[in-house]
């Protein structure tokens, strides 16, 4: 072949090019795919089936030059782009929109391969798009999306509104590195109040509580509604979220009554606004339309859910880590990329000034993940820093550092108390602990009373926390006190039916 002739091809892949490649392959799961709808990849502008990577791979491992790579951790190189099946290279979009203000690199759109068997492979693209901002490249969308199977239409539609947002600015990332809407600045906290509204409402009706719980989940869906309106990309995850909870602690029809609800609440907004068309109207359109076991299976199998490898990772109190880290700046759905997300998250502490609120929140970030993985003295060593800035921040006038601080009270308590639940009951210190423990999270309470006020959701998780302390204790006269109290701000009286 003529020097020209290669240069047409572009540059033949290097060892580390085919490593990324194999990492998507495996961590994006088109391996699952059937052969013929498997994609090719764009290397340096030169094409390659699907079928040489996976030969170069089995040639590397046997000469022994094989290199792990893992695709999670960080975004693909800009010259390593994937091309769907029965695609035209020629016709492949490779030109990046402007980014929001400050938001990472460069976003394109999202690929929804034509047809049919396609669905894992672009959901777990708009997973990736949500979870890591870092040089995406994603390539253009089909023009027939009726001619689709509902769940690649469902992908499809996703696909269009995330670039028709993105090219209109409407996103922004915040301190976490998540894209959100920048229409409210206060969709995160909507957000973070539904998660903590969820959370304990089923552990209510675990328990048997099934009116208050009903009451908490009244108002986390005000809250979902609101988010809805300002059609927050978040929504999805919270959709996937709400579909592997659910199910995962018997309420599954709960889920489907809540999944006809959000659709219905889309449908009517945009009925009423003329926007039947809109992407964002259509994903709740298509989601209506298919059956709730179907969408529930797709987005389990596409959205890689992190319940599971929670429970995995924490398996004495998997449900006590979730009600610590299912808030919206800490993913559920991460999955299997979970490891690599706390990595990412320990490594950018090391190099944090604690000066200004992004850093003060990786800060905390990193403290939760301490706690989660059992260094719980690492993890106060971390609020006693916030704690301390906090303090500082007060005697300058400063009150934005508040609702940081009862976070952080709230980790710092969990702390105590896990160290105190491996420690032997008959050392002292279990009981030092132990009273520590409860200290440390009525002063939070008391905090967010203050700042929050007796019905927040941050009050009422906080306390549902006591509560659970006081009824594992065998402490049930200040349980039921509490119960009390707790019952009076949602709204419920009731007993635990027998």
């Amino acid at each position: 072949m003529t020097e020209a002739g290669r240069s047409t091809r572009g540059k033949y892949a290097k060892l580390e090019d085919v490593q990324f490649a194999a990492a998507m392959i495996r961590d994006l799961g088109l391996d699952r795919l059937s052969p013929s709808s498997r994609p090719r990849f764009l290397i340096h502008d030169r094409e390659y089936p699907y079928h040489e990577i996976a030969r170069r791979v089995q040639r590397a491992k046997k000469s022994g030059t094989w290199i792990q790579k893992s695709f999670g951790a960080k975004p693909p190189p800009a010259h390593i782009q994937i091309i769907p099946a029965r695609t035209n290279a020629t016709n492949v979009d490779v030109s990046s929109t402007n980014n929001c203000q400050h938001a990472h690199d460069d976003i394109s759109t999202v690929s929804v391969i034509d047809r049919e068997g396609q669905t894992e492979y672009v959901f777990d693209y708009c997973a990736h798009l949500l979870a890591y901002q870092n040089n995406m490249r994603i390539l253009t969308t089909p023009s027939d999306p009726d001619a689709m199977q509902k769940t690649a239409r469902l992908c499809y539609h996703i696909s269009r509104y995330l670039k028709g947002a993105q090219d209109k600015k409407l996103f922004v990332s915040n301190d976490a590195g998540e894209l959100i809407s920048r229409s409210s600045a206060r969709s995160l906290i909507n957000l973070n109040n539904f998660y903590k509204y969820c959370i304990v409402a089923i552990d209510l009706w675990d328990r048997q509580y099934w009116r208050q719980g009903t009451a908490l989940l009244v108002r986390a869906l005000e809250l979902v509604e609101i988010v809805l309106k300002e059609q927050d990309p978040k929504m999805l995850d919270v959709l996937c979220d709400l579909c592997i909870l659910l199910p995962t602690r018997g309420y599954g029809q709960l889920y489907e009554i809540l999944q006809h609800k959000l659709c219905s609440l889309v449908e009517r907004r945009a009925r009423r606004e003329l926007e039947q068309q809109h992407p964002w109207a259509q994903i709740f359109a298509v989601i209506k339309k298919l059956p709730s076991t179907e969408v529930v299976a797709t987005l389990q199998q596409s959205w890689k859910c992190g319940y599971d490898h929670i429970t995995e990772l924490l398996p004495e109190d998997p449900w006590d880590a979730m009600n610590i880290s299912c808030h919206s700046n800490y993913q559920l759905r991460i999955g299997e990329n979970v490891q690599q997300h706390w990595d990412m998250l320990l490594t950018r502490s090391t190099q944090l000034q604690h000066s200004d609120a992004s850093d003060m929140q990786r800060q905390f970030a990193c403290g939760k993940i301490f706690h989660l993985q059992g260094n719980h003295r690492g993890a106060l060593n971390i609020m006693e820093k916030i704690f301390l800035q906090c303090d500082q921040a007060k005697q300058e006038g400063e009150n934005k550092w508040k609702p940081m601080e009862i976070e952080a009270l709230e980790v710092s308590a969990r702390c105590h108390y896990a160290i105190h639940k491996t420690t032997p009951r008959s050392v002292k210190m279990a009981t030092v602990e132990m009273a520590t423990a409860e200290d440390v999270l009525e002063e939070a309470i008391k905090k967010s009373k203050e700042l929050h006020g007796i019905q927040s959701a941050t009050t009422i998780a906080l306390q549902h926390t006591l509560w659970l302390w006081f009824t594992e204790q065998g402490r049930s006269d200040e349980a039921d006190l509490l119960r009390k109290t707790m019952d009076y701000a949602v709204g419920e009286k009731e007993t635990p039916e027998t």
